[in-house]
């Protein structure tokens, strides 16, 4: 398991089927020098004392009770910090490059060469008998591990030799020079999960597919951030339109993907958790919405509620839906996180339903939560035709101070709101979601719809202004004052003129304080 993957989280239950106990597991990591920082949630149905104090002198990041609520887990990726915690094992390659002075393939090589002492150091461990291969090779490793700028594996290093200095004077030597063996191994293969390294000849040919792949997309990054947009859009517009119109379905982030597919696997009786799943993600929101209207033709007018559209599809068509679902790296999101990004959509949807509330507009709410959601989708599919735009663009706009859809423009031109309009045209969706996606950078555009366009608008206005996660825009480009928005000069005509917008501002903070904490699992 260790070497094989990259861990941001871990979340254990610790009374598992076959009779092992996950604090077991808890514990092996608190107790390893390499892994022992490693974020860890407890998903238990034990609520009793004994078993809440046990799993707290692990020091985990939270002890949650089940039933399983996907909203938790949201809430728990949202509290993980930045940079991860294997940041302190294993700086990145492009800051440990320019600290070191080298190229970055060259920083590649050198971890690749401390992958290789660290096996064979182990290796020769179990062979030697009585030698302490430290006072021979240590200080060597210790020099390759911080070269390589990887301080955590210099620092387990140093802190292996002092225990081999010990250990070996005791009368259980070969075992102890076994143990130091595998946490040898060990290190090696942390090392090796963290950098790709591959671990055997299939994980080589796997390693040489990827190595292809990365050497592709560290091209095209490199052409997206060097692109010139002084003189027209970089890429030919009618080209990504014909792409855009030729994608059968919306782009779903990996691990949403992934977590539907787990939902609709479990065959439970209820459809409740795989609904609030579908609730909380905008690509997933969208193309549950494209397949049943896709599917219910006979209906008079489309279906504009995932939760029911959920209801309607079941789990057959649900296990179908799974299988032709398409994805996107959360990766890709840089300088952004995904999480952060994911924030910022559920806020624009929890503040849309509050200002519909505010202006006492009843007639929209239904609708008001999944437009804020889902009105950003156009990005999802920029990002799996050209994934590297979405760094270049975002520094972009925030190097120019210029509002984001004007830099889409500039090097595509279009916006994420045509490239999303374009997706649906030919697909049968609710019009009042068609509308807000095309219009909410301009709501006074909108011919039709213009209440719920201004209402997301305004929303996405506010959430980018309190910094309710990051949209990728630019702050400073924002209209100082409220009354200055594109939303709030089409709403202040459709509202009583007696509003007062003071007490709504007024409100309006209270709101964005209370769901920053929900959002980050403190509320």
């Amino acid at each position: 398991m260790v070497g094989r993957v990259k861990y941001d989280l871990a979340i254990v239950e610790p009374k598992l089927e076959c009779g092992v106990d996950g604090l077991d597991f808890v514990r092996w990591v608190r107790a390893s020098g390499l892994l022992g920082a490693l974020p860890i949630v407890i998903y238990t149905r034990a609520a009793d004392m004994v078993s809440v104090r046990a799993a707290l002198a692990l020091r985990p990041q939270n002890y949650l009770i089940k039933p399983y609520d996907d909203q938790a887990i949201y809430q728990e990726i949202g509290k993980l910090p930045h940079p991860r915690w294997h940041a302190s094992l294993l700086v990145e390659e492009a800051a440990a490059a320019q600290t070191g002075g080298l190229a970055l393939e060259e920083i590649r090589d050198e971890r690749r060469r401390l992958a290789d002492a660290l096996g064979g150091m182990a290796a020769a461990w179990r062979e030697q008998k009585e030698e302490n291969l430290f006072q021979t090779r240590g200080d060597a490793l210790i020099t390759m591990a911080r070269k390589a700028g990887a301080p955590g594996f210099a620092a387990h290093l140093s802190a292996l030799a002092n225990e081999a200095e010990w250990k070996l004077l005791d009368d259980d030597a070969g075992i102890e020079r076994a143990q130091i063996a595998e946490r040898l191994e060990h290190a090696c293969a942390v090392l090796k999960a963290l950098c790709g390294v591959p671990e055997d000849k299939q994980g080589a040919a796997v390693a040489e597919v990827d190595d292809g792949r990365m050497a592709r997309e560290e091209n095209d990054r490199r052409w997206w951030q060097s692109a010139d947009c002084s003189a027209g859009p970089v890429i030919s517009t009618a080209e990504l339109m014909n792409n855009v119109a030729g994608m059968n379905a919306c782009p779903v982030i990996e691990s949403a993907a992934d977590a539907f597919q787990m939902a609709v696997s479990a065959n439970v009786a209820s459809l409740d958790s795989i609904s609030r799943l579908v609730a909380r993600d905008p690509g997933l929101a969208v193309q549950i919405l494209v397949s049943v209207n896709h599917l219910n033709r006979e209906a008079i007018d489309p279906m504009d509620s995932p939760r029911a559209a959920v209801g309607w599809l079941g789990a057959a068509r649900l296990q179908g839906l799974c299988r032709s679902m398409i994805t996107v790296e959360a990766r890709h999101f840089q300088p952004v996180t995904w999480e952060r990004y994911w924030m910022f959509q559920v806020g624009v949807a929890h503040m849309s339903e509050f200002i519909c509330s505010a202006l006492e507009w009843g007639h929209l709410t239904p609708v008001a939560y999944t437009a804020g959601l889902i009105h950003d989708m156009g990005q999802l599919i920029l990002l799996r035709l050209h994934p590297a735009s979405y760094p270049a663009i975002t520094n972009y706009v925030r190097n120019r101070r210029i509002a984001r859809h004007e830099g889409e423009r500039r090097y595509l031109g279009s916006s994420v709101r045509e490239i999303g309009a374009e997706f649906l045209a030919a697909k049968r969706f609710p019009e009042c979601y068609l509308n807000v996606i095309r219009w909410v950078d301009d709501p006074a555009g909108a011919t039709d719809g213009m209440d719920i366009v201004g209402v997301v608008s305004l929303a996405r206005y506010l959430c980018v202004k309190y910094q309710i996660g990051d949209g990728g825009e630019c702050l400073d480009a924002l209209p100082s004052d409220i009354h200055d928005t594109p939303a709030a000069q089409v709403l202040r005509g459709r509202v009583f003129p007696s509003f007062n917008w003071r007490g709504f501002m007024s409100q309006a903070h209270a709101k964005v304080l209370r769901l920053k904490n929900e959002l980050r699992g403190k509320g």
